[in-house]
C-alpha cells in the first residue's frame, strides 16, 4: 500500500493567498475565492478506485493553514508520495518546499509537475530536489503509474469529490449563484487549440491536445453532482465544446430533466455559436458563459490571435443576454504595443456594456507573457521583460515594459471595478430580483467587491486580482 498526499502549500502575502490552482492567469485573492482543482480531483479519483492506496488532499490555501500546521500533517502522515503542481508565480516558493521536505524527510518520493515545469524544465530542475517530474496538463496518467506501478486504463473516472474536500471550494466563489456548487471539465482543454491558439494561455503548452468527454460519460458527471446535491457546476474546459457535441449534450440534459435540478455555465470563445444554439443552451440550463473579451481594440485581438472581430462580440453579448444568459466579461490591461488612449478606449467599452447591461459582470486582469506561451517568446525576442523574479509575476508587479506607467493598468482595473458602484449598474440587478436567491447573490457579489478591490487599491504598487 502507498500513501500520497497531493499538496497546495499555503502561500500568501499582504495582499491575501495565491491563486495555485487551476488559474491560468495567477495572482493573489484578498477574499476566500478557490477554484476546484478538476486536474489534480482526476488524479486522487484513480487512486481512490485502486485497491490498497491511501491518499490525502491537502489544500493549504482553501484550508488556510499555516506553514507548521501544513508541515504537521505531513510529518504525521508520512506519506510515501507527494505530488505537486506549480505555475510560474509560485514556483519558487515550492521549490523552496521540495528542497526543505527532502532535507528533513528524505524518505518521501515527491512528485513535481506544473505549467512552470512543462515551459522551463532546465529552470525547474538545475534547482529543485524532486524525485520525479512531468510535463504536461494530463500528469495524472504518470503520477498514477508511478505510485501504482501501473498504466490507468479506460475513461477517466467520476470524480471523487469527497476525497477532494469539496466543501472548500463550493460557496464562496462569485461565479457561483447557486450552492453548494462545484467545477467540472468537458474537454482538456480548449478545441480551437489544434488550430491556432491565444498567445497568451499558459495552457496551450499544457494540454497542447483537446481530449473532449464523451456526452454520456459527461452526463453520468451530471448526474452524480445532481445527486450528490450540488445545484450548480462552472465547466473550467479552455472552451466548452460546441457543434454536434453541444448539441447532444444540452438536449439530453432537458429530456432526462437534469435542467430542472442543476444550471450551469461555461468558458466560451465569441464567434462559436448560433442565436439558437444560445437558446437551447439556457434551456438546458445554462445560466452563466464567461467570455474572453481581452480588449476592444482589433489590432489587439488580431495580435492575441483570437480569431474573432470585434462586431462578433458584441452581436454575441447581444444574443446571449437576450435570452437570459449572465455574460461575464474577461479583459486584460497592460498590453505592450497598447497605448495608454487605446487602453482607455477598452475600459470605457467594457464600462458601457455592462451599464447597458449587455453584460452582467466583468474582471479585469494584466496581459502576463508566461513562459512557454507565444507572448513570452515574442517579449523575450523583443528584450522588453523587466525581470525572472517569478514571485512578482503576480499581477501587481510591472514584468513587461509598457508604453506608460504601470500604475496606470491599477488605475484601469480600479475604473473597471467601479461601475459596480454607478446608479444604473446597481439599477439593472435590482430589477432582475426575483427571490430570496437573486437578493443573497448580489450581496455576495457586492461584498466580493469590497473585499477583494476596497482596501488594495489605494497602496502604491499593488494590483487588481479580477
Amino acid at each position: 500500500m502507498s500513501k500520497t498526499i497531493f499538496a497546495v502549500p499555503p502561500i500568501k502575502n499582504n495582499t491575501g493567498y495565491a491563486q495555485a490552482t487551476q488559474n491560468r492567469q495567477a495572482q493573489y485573492f484578498k477574499d476566500d475565492t478557490f477554484i476546484y482543482p478538476v486536474v489534480p480531483a482526476y488524479f486522487a479519483s484513480m487512486l481512490m478506485a485502486e485497491q490498497g492506496q491511501e491518499f490525502l488532499w491537502l489544500d493549504g490555501v482553501a484550508e488556510k493553514l499555516t506553514e507548521k500546521e501544513f508541515a504537521k500533517v505531513i510529518v504525521d502522515m508520512k506519506p510515501d508520495y507527494i505530488v505537486l503542481e506549480a505555475n510560474t508565480m509560485v514556483v519558487d516558493r515550492y521549490i523552496q518546499i521540495v528542497n526543505t521536505l527532502k532535507e528533513s524527510i528524505s524518505d518521501i518520493k515527491i512528485i513535481f509537475t506544473g505549467e512552470h515545469y512543462t515551459a522551463m524544465p532546465e529552470d525547474v530542475e538545475s534547482r529543485c530536489n524532486a524525485d520525479h517530474y512531468i510535463k504536461g496538463g494530463k500528469w495524472y496518467n504518470e503520477a498514477f503509474k508511478i505510485v501504482t506501478g501501473k498504466d490507468w486504463v479506460g475513461d477517466l473516472p467520476i470524480i471523487n469529490r469527497d476525497i477532494t474536500r469539496w466543501w472548500l471550494y463550493a460557496y464562496k466563489n462569485g461565479n457561483f449563484k447557486y450552492t453548494p456548487a462545484t467545477y467540472t471539465m468537458a474537454a482538456q482543454d480548449c478545441w480551437y487549440r489544434p488550430k491556432q491558439a491565444c498567445t497568451f494561455c499558459t495552457w496551450v503548452h499544457y494540454h497542447p491536445d483537446n481530449k473532449i468527454t464523451e456526452v454520456e460519460l459527461f452526463l453520468l458527471e451530471v448526474e452524480s453532482m445532481i445527486n450528490f446535491g450540488f445545484k450548480e457546476f462552472f465547466d473550467d474546459s479552455g472552451t466548452f465544446p460546441v457543434g454536434k457535441w453541444l448539441k447532444e449534450f444540452c438536449e439530453k440534459m432537458i429530456s432526462r430533466g437534469y435542467n430542472e435540478h442543476i444550471v450551469w455555465g461555461c468558458n466560451m470563445r465569441f464567434g462559436a455559436l448560433q442565436p439558437g444554439e444560445l437558446k437551447l443552451m439556457r434551456e438546458a440550463g445554462c445560466r452563466f458563459i464567461l467570455w474572453g473579451f481581452e480588449s476592444s481594440n482589433q489590432r489587439t485581438l488580431d495580435k492575441l490571435s483570437k480569431g474573432y472581430k470585434v462586431k462578433d462580440m458584441l452581436t454575441d453579448l447581444d444574443n446571449s443576454s437576450s435570452v437570459g444568459i449572465w455574460n461575464h466579461l474577461t479583459v486584460m490591461y497592460g498590453y505592450p504595443w497598447e497605448s495608454l488612449e487605446a487602453e482607455k478606449a477598452t475600459c470605457s467599452e467594457v464600462k458601457r456594456l455592462l451599464l447597458e447591461d449587455k453584460a452582467a459582470s466583468a474582471q479585469a486582469t494584466v496581459f502576463m507573457p508566461y513562459p512557454g506561451t507565444k507572448a513570452y517568446k515574442e517579449c523575450e525576442e523583443q528584450g522588453i521583460i523587466l525581470h525572472k523574479n517569478w514571485e512578482q509575476w503576480d499581477m501587481a508587479h510591472p514584468v513587461i515594459k509598457l508604453k506608460y506607467p504601470f500604475e496606470e493598468v491599477i488605475k484601469l482595473q480600479k475604473e473597471t471595478y467601479d461601475v459596480s458602484y454607478k446608479p444604473k449598474f446597481i439599477w439593472n440587478k435590482i430589477k432582475k430580483i426575483r427571490n430570496i436567491d437573486d437578493f443573497r447573490f448580489y450581496f455576495r457579489l457586492s461584498k466580493k467587491v469590497v473585499d477583494r478591490f476596497g482596501t488594495i487599491l489605494n497602496k502604491p504598487g499593488a494590483g487588481i486580482n479580477g
